[in-house]
């Protein structure tokens, strides 16, 4: 395995964090947590894990990520 790749999974999910907190306006009392970033070998695609809490909200907040990915990639690209 590459001695990168480990590296970019924690950048990943540090600023993938920082986007979801600074960007999307949860209602109170959700929280959601970027818990593991898998990356390729080659860089070119990432598996996110993400925990929600509470878990009702769930859906909601999956489809607002869903209906945002592609502005939540170009942020994360810059």
């Amino acid at each position: 395995m590459n001695p990168r790749i480990p590296k970019v999974n924690q950048l990943i999910q540090q600023e993938l964090g920082m986007i979801l907190l600074r960007e999307f306006d949860l209602p109170d009392g959700v929280f959601v947590t970027v818990t593991r970033v898998d990356a390729s070998g080659n860089l070119q695609e990432a598996k996110v894990y993400i925990s929600v809490m509470p878990e009702v909200s769930k859906e909601d907040v999956f489809g607002t990520l869903q209906k945002n990915v592609y502005g939540i990639q170009q942020m994360l690209n810059k």
